[in-house]
């Protein structure tokens, strides 16, 4: 089956065919809807190659998870993310092309810039986490290459970038605590290379500064978002110098499931001894630790959220970078020392964070519900 054929079935012109092919605009709708009758009945596929040259795109994204990355196998943050970004694509008849960058090598990183983004073998990018001095988000600027980045770069405001507010997001978690009445607070963060995990740091010491807490360093652990990085960092709190925390944050639910862990096999009851808030709201931890109260972040949405900004950067490279801010989702559970269900009614932070009204339920579902950028939300869509 050739696009000459089909022309024929048609009644139009070989170029006529190529172009609704092509999605281009300049055909009649009428027409358009014979054409992709005819393309229907005969179950003819174009040739991809073909369609990449006339059309100058691949309609295939890239999706690049940056090389410190290296729980990216471990941690089910990323499967979900990977996931979500692969049923967008789908949704949208794009490919998605994974990349994961294995070092840190300028040599490697310029390889893959230079053979895969230049080579234009993607039309897009997307880069699955915000680092600290990543190389290759300041190329990307400076070619102007299609790219979304998930986690804000307030370095680099000419990059689309869709988030959460860890900082803020951060900081509720913490406050939940201290209104409990806990005053010695551990946290369990992530590597700070991670922007994420930098944005939470700040606002676990925005929760105690607040509170005129000052801060134990003995208390505060730098992790690596796996769950045995979580169990060893719990074990140093039980054994910090003025002694463990009566609370501990932990930026991620994979690190608090490692952290369970360790107070389990050391006899200590949650929260009865020592509280425990999580960060992600992830399935897998859910269902193996039901009584995790954790800050559950729309996974999901920010993978379709990022194709979507993406698809429409492809089309119109020259329009202002936009920035989305997705809503959060507090779930206030057993093991933060909340009991029964909460008051009804669910409280709208500014920042898009959603404070749990009842300890029943899911809080995927509510944190999914909020996926979506919210386009007439100021405090959602911060354009620049």
């Amino acid at each position: 089956m050739s696009l000459e054929t089909i022309a024929r079935l048609a009644g139009v012109s070989r170029s006529t065919v190529s172009r609704v092919v092509n999605d281009d605009p300049r055909v009649r709708p009428a027409v358009r809807e014979r054409v992709r009758a005819v393309i229907s009945d005969q179950d003819y596929h174009p040739n991809a190659a073909a369609r990449s040259l006339a059309s100058r795109k691949t309609r295939i994204i890239g999706l690049l998870i940056p090389g410190a990355v290296s729980f990216v196998f471990s941690d089910p943050y990323f499967p979900t993310l990977i996931q979500g970004i692969t049923d967008a694509c789908n949704a949208a008849d794009l490919h998605v092309m994974l990349m994961m960058d294995p070092s840190d090598d300028p040599a490697t990183i310029d390889r893959l810039y230079r053979r895969v983004i230049r080579g234009r073998h993607i039309d897009g990018l997307v880069i699955g986490t915000s680092m600290i001095d990543d190389p290759l988000v300041a190329r990307m600027r400076d070619d102007r290459f299609p790219t979304v980045v998930i986690g804000r770069r307030p370095d680099e405001p000419m990059l689309s970038s869709v988030d959460i507010d860890n900082r803020e997001a951060a900081r509720l978690t913490v406050e939940h605590l201290i209104d409990h009445g806990h005053r010695r607070i551990g946290l369990i963060g992530g590597p700070r290379v991670v922007i994420a995990a930098q944005n939470r740091f700040d606002g676990y010491h925005d929760a105690l500064a607040a509170a005129g807490i000052v801060a134990d360093p003995d208390l505060v652990l730098d992790s690596d978002f796996t769950q045995s990085g979580g169990s060893a960092a719990m074990r140093h709190l039980l054994g910090a110098p003025g002694g463990p925390p009566s609370a501990v944050f932990v930026a991620s639910d994979t690190m608090a499931a490692g952290a369970f862990t360790t107070l389990a096999e050391a006899g200590a009851r949650v929260p009865d001894d020592i509280a425990l808030v999580g960060f992600d709201g992830l399935e897998r931890h859910l269902q193996t630790h039901p009584t995790l109260s954790t800050l559950a972040q729309p996974i999901t949405g920010l993978a379709r959220a990022a194709v979507e900004m993406l698809r429409r950067r492809i089309d119109a490279p020259e329009a202002p970078p936009v920035h989305h801010l997705l809503p959060t989702f507090l779930w206030r559970r057993g093991s933060c020392g909340c009991s029964g269900p909460a008051p009804p009614g669910s409280v709208w932070h500014p920042t898009g964070t959603v404070i749990a009204a009842d300890v029943q339920g899911d809080p995927r579902s509510h944190a999914e519900k909020g996926g979506e950028p919210v386009h007439d939300h100021p405090a959602l869509v911060a354009p620049v």
